[in-house]
């Protein structure tokens, strides 16, 4: 499995949907491309988020991804479909961090349980 970390250029494909949940109408997919320049672990429940600076999109409502600059993801939701372009030259550094960190996010949340 890739171990996404900050500083790593990714490649992901998604599926855009219209609509809100239950009710919400499959679009299409998009591939975006981008930097993650922030990633964490959600206090409560111990969720993957990254925090992707986007550099190309294309797809259903790539326009609107471009727009934004930055947008925020579930790594559940980037992990499946991902491809690492390019590791950080400190990237074993970052890597064990990140492992630190998750860690300590699961065993918060089996506290919170």
């Amino acid at each position: 499995m890739k171990d996404l970390t900050t500083g790593c250029t990714i490649k992901f494909r998604e599926n855009v949907y219209s609509g809100r949940y239950p009710n919400a109408v499959y679009e299409g997919e998009r591939t975006i491309e981008g930097l993650i320049v922030k990633e964490s672990y959600g206090q409560k429940t111990g969720q993957h988020t990254f925090t992707i600076k986007v550099s190309s999109a294309d797809g259903v409502e790539a326009d609107a991804v471009l727009e934004k600059n930055t947008i925020r993801r579930k790594g559940r939701n980037v992990y499946p479909t991902c491809t690492v372009l390019v590791y950080p030259k400190d990237y074993e550094r970052i890597r064990e961090e990140k492992h630190v960190r998750g860690t300590a996010a699961r065993e918060r949340r089996e506290l919170n349980h």
